[in-house]
């Protein structure tokens, strides 16, 4: 996963080590990471974070989980902006 502000993952995870902020900046990993592989061929965030998202399997994940690492991949991960111009758009199709 390629960050863009490793000190703020850093303090994320160090203040997150219970299993329920555990499991959200896990979920964020995987997501980046599978993301990444698909940008790595040529694709655009928006057209794979949402089938990325769906591929993830650590356990149930509420609306607010996945909302935080939305959250934490916007301010740390290197594609952060990418993914909030996509999320922007998935609210405006709620």
């Amino acid at each position: 996963m390629e960050l863009k502000n490793e000190k703020a993952w850093n303090n994320i995870i160090n203040h997150n080590l219970d299993s329920y902020g555990k499991r959200i900046y896990q979920y964020a990993q995987k997501w980046a990471e599978l993301m990444e592989n698909e940008i790595k061929n040529g694709k655009k965030v928006k057209e794979i974070a949402n089938k990325t998202r769906k591929l993830i399997n650590i356990g149930k994940m509420t609306f607010y989980m996945r909302r935080r690492a939305i959250d934490i991949l916007i301010i740390c991960w290197k594609h952060g902006q990418d993914l909030w111009e996509w999320q922007k758009m998935e609210m405006k199709n709620i």
